[in-house]
């Protein structure tokens, strides 16, 4: 995953922080895992969801992938 603003300057990026090696950017609490994600201004930002090279070696690459993504008011 990587988090762009709307400029698409890239903020961050995480190919395997999360639960089974999948992807997680998380800004949320008082010391976020990804600083670059914690209180964003209002307005459009952008999610690239890739497959990491490591996944696609063979047919097993190929996986159905779940997006979530929460807002919530500072």
């Amino acid at each position: 995953l990587t988090l762009f603003d709307s400029n698409g300057v890239q903020l961050v990026t995480d190919e395997d922080n999360g639960r089974g090696w999948c992807s997680l950017i998380d800004g949320t609490g008082t010391a976020p895992k990804d600083n670059a994600a914690h209180n964003l201004a209002a307005g459009t930002y952008y999610v690239q969801v890739r497959a990491s090279n490591f996944s696609q070696g063979n047919a097993a690459g190929q996986f159905i992938y779940r997006l979530v993504a929460t807002v919530r008011t500072p």
